[in-house]
């Protein structure tokens, strides 16, 4: 992965764990981020047992009037947070402070987005702030932001992880997650009903901007991408699309025309829609599918300068979807948008009818039954044994010495 600038493990921890603090702290959002989307803003704290109910409930206050404003600064803080807390002496400072680099770390925006969340108010009962209140989070995040940004300038020499209170803010073992969580919470209080909204630049109904087609490259920065090829497979080894949907692979090359390593940004979603601009998103099974020679995910991979890598990325769309838009999205960034025709998209392999794709899940599963019935018959044999075993073996009976004549007279 992004092992250029942190080191993999460290890096995608910090990552992970800032993308859960992100749903988390986001409020009521809809499906997909709908599961993390409450982890931690609905924590409950439980009463002690046998302590009176109270006897009316207090309807919920009106969201604050700059909820959306508060929702995307969160997001934007939550963004920034994995190069903060993985910082290291040792990190690639560059890749922080380049304008082109995706890991640009924009620290008049992070400090106008804890402005934001700075008007988040305190909560009135003690009991919820458990994980503390807005004003100690922004407190926090100021202070980590002012080590953080005197640590790049100097290049990580001298680097430090304290704040001028001694409190540690650098580092994947700080309070970071827990400072952060006391925004999701105070969101949940103040912003209920609110849905983040997740801005698509590229929206097929509104972009104006450059496109691309099949062979062509698109710069970004210095980034260059090229679609090489769109092909859709018929699937197999029980991977199958659903009926009256196929497997659409895209294949393309990235190159590094810079003189500084790049990685293509995690947070970067290459996205397919249709002309009237449904979106349709990344189908994992696909990994399974695609060409050796582009054996690489597009997002989240290294390119050493003057170098390229190829990658592809599938997705299950519907037969009938006609022409495709395929497009990076990313909200800090202009977008990267390709326009592939019907025709164009290369037909690999004979594709399968719907009802050659339900023999193939039948025979499948009766394939997976007929094994859980082998193992469990086999289960079965080795209890009996077990509870019954066999009669022993009989042990071996010594021969017989030889007994001396008595009736022989010895030889004097």
């Amino acid at each position: 992965m992004i092992q250029q600038i942190y080191g993999r493990a460290s890096l995608c921890a910090g990552i992970c764990a800032s993308v859960l603090l992100m749903l988390s702290a986001c409020g009521s959002v809809p499906a997909p981020l709908a599961t993390g989307a409450t982890a931690l803003a609905k924590v409950a704290t439980a009463a002690p047992v046998g302590a009176p109910k109270p006897a009316t409930t207090r309807a919920a206050a009106a969201p604050l009037a700059n909820c959306q404003e508060i929702m995307q600064a969160n997001l934007r803080l939550g963004r920034a947070l994995p190069q903060l807390v993985n910082l290291t002496p040792t990190s690639d400072y560059s890749a922080l402070t380049r304008v082109d680099s995706p890991f640009l770390v924009d620290f008049k925006k992070f400090r106008s987005d804890l402005a934001t969340l700075a008007t988040l108010p305190e909560p009135a009962d003690k009991d919820l702030a458990f994980l503390g209140t807005p004003a100690d989070s922004v407190a926090y995040f100021r202070s980590m932001a002012d080590v953080a940004e005197a640590d790049i300038k100097a290049r990580g020499s001298p680097f430090a992880v304290n704040n001028s209170s001694g409190q540690k803010v650098i580092g994947l073992d700080s309070a970071w997650l827990v400072k952060a969580s006391a925004f999701g919470l105070a969101m949940d209080r103040s912003c209920q009903g609110v849905e983040l909204v997740i801005e698509t630049p590229a929206s097929a109904a509104t972009y104006t901007g450059p496109t691309f087609k099949i062979g062509q490259t698109a710069p970004q920065g210095d980034m260059r991408i090229t679609l090489d090829k769109v092909e859709t497979v018929p699937g197999g080894g029980g991977i199958l699309a659903d009926n009256g949907s196929r497997y659409v692979i895209f294949y393309a090359t990235v190159m590094n025309a810079g003189s500084t390593a790049l990685s293509v940004p995690f947070s970067t979603f290459p996205m397919v829609s249709d002309k009237g601009g449904k979106l349709y998103a990344f189908d994992p099974h696909t990994i399974m599918l695609r060409d050796g020679a582009y054996n690489n995910d597009i997002i989240a991979v290294d390119v050493a300068p003057g170098k390229s890598v190829k990658g592809s990325i599938g997705y299950m769309l519907p037969i009938t979807i006609g022409d495709l838009t395929w497009r990076f999205i990313d909200q800090d960034r202009a977008p990267v948008v390709f326009q592939v025709g019907e025709s164009q998209i290369a037909v690999v392999g004979t594709p399968l009818t719907s009802a050659a794709r339900d023999k193939i899940r039948n025979g499948s599963q009766a394939t997976v039954e007929a094994m859980v019935t082998m193992a469990a018959q086999q289960d079965a044999l080795n209890a009996a044994s077990t509870a019954q075993p066999g009669a022993p073996a009989p042990t071996d009976v010594p021969e017989p010495t030889d007994v001396p004549d008595m009736t022989e007279t010895p030889v004097p």
